[in-house]
């Protein structure tokens, strides 16, 4: 099924799945009734994936490289203006780090008991965007350091998870946040641009590298000296645009 017919599915179902049988009707009409509501919101949950699926098809990934504040600022200019969608590569890592307790972090020395946190937390993570199979993160002396603050777990997970699961895993999320938006607001073109922020060199080279797996239209567009406006986002993505494969 093409976007084009999951989008106008799940609308259907989304409709169905969002109505109350009356409790006043008939026994037989109101068991009917509920059991076509809850096939509807089961098949929302495949349609999903469905979607998700066909999403990565058409993505055309653009990893936004440079400084902070000009990342930014074209990432909001490609978002609100050229129906771009946008994702940070932190965010996984944020999340897996969200719940973990300030005893593990705390003015003290990492250890395998952290990672095993980690890896409870990326497996609900994993879980929820889609990822059924992944190697273990384990604890390894290079991992070894001193922690005291939130960052300092946050950074670390990233290094350790990225160099086991590489870019990869970014841009799985970035498909998923965008899977999510994209249902949403109905969206169903035939190109994807999914812009994901990353100003720290390791993973731009792990992104630039590892995303190819996923969609071989994979570009980077470096914003160190250019100054961001509306006119410089639509050349730049009209440049990508024209060199899809």
């Amino acid at each position: 099924m093409d976007l084009e017919k999951l989008v106008k599915t799940i609308k259907e179902k989304r409709e169905l799945a969002k109505q109350v049988p009356e409790q006043g009707a008939h026994p037989q009409t109101y068991t009917t009734r509920l059991g076509r509501i809850k096939r509807a919101r089961n098949d929302l949950i495949e349609l999903y994936f469905k979607y998700r699926n066909e999403m990565q098809k058409r993505a055309l990934f653009v990893v936004l490289d440079g400084k902070e504040g000009s990342i930014n600022k074209f990432a909001e200019i490609a978002e609100s203006e050229f129906d771009c969608f946008v994702s940070d590569s932190e965010e996984i890592f944020q999340e897996i780090v969200y719940g973990v307790d300030k005893a593990y972090y705390k003015n003290i020395v990492s250890s395998p008991g952290l990672f095993d946190v980690l890896m409870g937390s990326f497996n609900e993570v994993a879980n929820r965007i889609g990822i059924l199979q992944y190697p273990m993160v384990l604890f390894d002396k290079k991992y070894l350091r001193n922690l005291k603050t939130r960052e300092d777990v946050l950074n670390l997970t990233k290094e350790a998870f990225t160099d086991k699961l590489g870019g990869e895993l970014i841009g799985v999320y970035a498909i998923d946040k965008a899977a999510t938006q994209g249902v949403n607001k109905e969206y169903d073109g035939k190109i994807v641009p999914i812009l994901i922020k990353a100003n720290d060199k390791k993973i731009v080279d792990k992104l630039n590298k590892d995303l190819l797996l996923l969609n071989r239209n994979t570009f980077t567009i470096n914003l160190d000296e250019e100054e961001v406006n509306s006119s410089l986002v639509e050349n730049k993505l009209l440049e990508i645009r024209n060199k899809l494969k």
